[in-house]
Parts: C-alpha cells; structure tokens; sequence
C-alpha cells in the first residue's frame, strides 16, 4: 500500500537521524454498518491510505478500517491510535464516511500513520471518494462512481456507470467499464481496457495506453507516448514531444503531433494527421490527408480494407500526403486485376507539397507485351501535371504485387513521376 510504504520511509529517515531509536507500531481495527435507502449515494473522505470499494448484495454500507501508528514511544502511539475515528454522516443526499485524526502533539515529524477501508456498499449506489496518500480501488459497482485522489493508485474494473477520474503522481488503470469514462491525470500513466461508452483522456507526462475501445475515443496528451489498439472509433489524439502509435481502428483516426513520431496501421475510416517536425508513417488506412511541415511521410492506402460506402464516397474524401520540406514517399494500391480491361479502385498516392484529391474510380490501362494487367494504375487528373504509369522498368507485375510512384530526380510540372512494382 503507497500510505504505509511512505509512512516508513520518513519512520526509518527519522529512526536514522535519532540514531535508529527503536519505534513503537500500533493497529487498531474499526467496523461499522449503515443502512443506505435505494437512490442515495455513499461518499468517502480518508486522506492517508488506501480505500477499497466493491459492489455487496445486501442493502447497507459495511466499513472494515484498520488504524497503523507508529511513533518513537508506546504511549504516544497508543493515544494516537485510540484518537483516530470514522465519523458517520447521514442527510437527504446519502452517508459520508469520513476519517478524522486527532492533534499529532508538539512533534508531529516523529509521527507516521494510516488508515485503510474496506468498504461493500449497494451496487446500484453512485460513489465519490475524495482522497490523497494512498490506492483507490472501485469494481462491480452500476452507478456513477467519482474517484479524485493524488500520490495514489486509482483502479476501475467491471462497472456500468459512468466513471470519472482524477488523480495526480499516482498511475490510472480501468477494465471492462461499460459506461462513459473521463480521466485527468498529471505524472501518472494511464491505462484503459475493455472501455465500452466514449473515453476522454487528459494526461501529462506519463504514458497513456488504450485497448479494445467500443465507442469515441478523445485523448489530450503532452511529453508523453500514447498506444491505442483494437478501437471502434472515431479516435482523436492530440500530443506534443512524443510517440502516437495506433493499429486496427474500424472509424476515423485524427492525430495532431508536435514534434512526435507518428505511426498507424489498419485504420478503417479516414486517417488525418498534422506534424511539426515529427515523422508520419501509415499503411492499410481507407483514406489519408497527412500534413507534416519538416518531417518524412510514407505509407500505403488499401482500397480492399475500406467500406462499400467509403470507396463510393466522393473523390474530395481522398486527400494525398503532403511533406512541405521533409520527405514523401506514399504508395498507392491497387485491388487485383485479373484482366486488361477490369476495374481497380485508386486507394490513395501522393505527390510532395501538391496534395489533392484524385479520381475515385481508375482502371487498369491496356494489356501490355508481357501480358493482361501487368501496367500500373493510373489516375484520370492530378492538377496540372496528370500522374501517368508506363509500364514498371522492372518488368512484368509479379504475383501480389503494388505499383509504386516514384519521384523523379527534379520535381516538375512537366515531367510524370515513373512507376515501380512493389
């Protein structure tokens, strides 16, 4: 438990500058039970230690504290122990259990304490809980549950309700919640898994991680790594300073990343991403618009991996990517062509500081020497420059395989990029 860790720390600091005097512990149990009506709620106030609540069948509100003192001598740490009380406070709203220690004495830095709940408490109940120095556990409870903490753990698992989270220096974790879910957290990683209503995440400093995540996704991140995997979407994801890493995401994905690496894989709806000075990598996206002002930018569109409704949609939905002064190298895929004349939908190419939306609809231009649909796509229009594909230099299309655009050695108006089989 963090409370009693730090509460030993500063006994053996204090033992060590006595000249290791032996210290006196004391524990001290305390039980209590109130009945809570239907529709109320139960709140908590304990400062230093941990606070464990769980959904239990019955009726009322069950408390197991345990008291831990320590002190230089016997006598002081009994008094103090026998001093600390939990209050009980009953009004229209529901029951506030409250911890309340007595005057530590005229040498309060010799003193070490803690006092930890225990509690069961109605499922259906909403809970709050006010706390600092210590863990703050919450699972199977159905109702709202609010948890503000600090220098603590704050853990959420297999609730229905909504969940609200703040904490600081303490990491944030929660499971199979079924309800919406905000945290606020500051120097702490936060963690959420199996999150079922829309997730909003503010964190600084600490790394933020989410998995299997079934309805919107919002994360305000700073100096910081974020992972997000396995998420219906939409997901949007606003860093600085860092890495953003995301794969398999069905909706749309929107990141904006200053000065960070970012990296996307099997992104169903349409991918946006801005940078300043961080590089930009995807593959496997239903539609790209990548802005990235001096750093790299390369990836691949699957038209096979987007929806019926998406590779109908209107070619403005299709942007390129665009590299003001870093690099570009974007390849375009095509679906299999099993003849000269069959068609293949464009997924997405790029040219460098001229990005705009192509024609949704190519085909396969004609069968060449080497045999039906061994050319390349090709675009209809791309601005005052058409893109072309000859026929690959590097022969014949392999089994499986994707034209790539290459640039030329200087970019012109007047020059067509070649093409490459991939």
């Amino acid at each position: 438990m963090t409370s009693r860790l730090d509460a030993l720390i500063v006994a053996l600091a204090a033992a060590t500058a006595l000249g290791a005097a032996p210290r006196e512990e004391a524990v001290r149990d305390i039980d209590k039970v109130v009945p809570l009506a239907p529709g109320r709620s139960l709140r908590v106030s304990n400062e230093h230690g941990d606070v464990a609540i769980r959904a239990g069948a019955g009726p009322e509100v069950t408390l197991h504290a345990k008291v831990w003192v320590s002190a230089a001598t016997r006598s002081e740490t009994e008094r103090y122990a026998a001093g600390v009380r939990v209050e009980v406070q009953e009004d229209a709203a529901g029951v506030l259990l409250r911890t309340v220690y007595p005057d530590p004495g005229e040498e309060p830095g010799d003193l070490s304490f803690s006092v930890d709940y225990d509690i069961t408490v109605p499922k259906a109940a909403p809970v709050s809980v006010r706390s600092r120095f210590g863990d703050v556990t919450a699972t199977g409870l159905e109702a709202l549950v609010e948890i503000v903490n600090s220098h603590g753990r704050i853990g959420l698992s297999d609730t229905r309700g909504e969940g609200r989270l703040q904490n600081e220096f303490g990491i944030v974790e929660a499971e199979r919640t079924t309800g919406a879910l905000a945290i606020t957290n500051t120097n702490g990683a936060v963690s959420v898994t199996g999150v079922g209503g829309a997730l909003i995440v503010n964190n600084r400093f600490a790394d933020v991680t989410v998995r299997q995540a079934r309805s919107a996704v919002s994360l305000t991140v700073s100096n910081a790594n974020v992972a997000v995997s396995e998420a219906a979407g939409p997901v949007k994801i606003t860093d600085a300073f860092s890495l953003v890493l995301v794969s398999t995401v069905a909706g749309d994905l929107t990141v904006d990343n200053r000065n960070g690496r970012v990296e996307a894989r099997g992104i169903g709806g349409k991918l946006t991403v801005s940078s300043v000075q961080g590089e930009v990598t995807f593959a496997d996206v239903g539609g790209a618009g990548v802005t990235s002002s001096e750093g790299r930018v390369s990836g691949t569109a699957s038209a096979t991996s987007r929806s019926p409704a998406s590779r109908a949609a209107p070619a403005s939905r299709t942007r390129g990517a665009r590299s003001s002064s870093g690099t570009c190298r974007v390849r375009p895929r095509c679906a299999a062509a099993t003849g000269a004349s069959s068609p293949a939908t464009w997924a997405e190419v790029s040219r460098c500081g001229a990005a705009t939306a192509t024609s949704a609809s190519p085909t396969w231009p004609g069968a060449s020497s080497s045999g039906p649909a061994s050319a390349s796509c090709r675009p209809r229009a791309w601005g005052p420059s058409p893109w072309t594909a000859p026929t690959p230099r590097s022969g014949p299309r392999p089994s499986g395989g994707t034209p790539r655009f290459v640039r030329p050695p200087a970019r012109s108006s007047s020059r067509p990029w070649r093409a490459a089989w991939t």
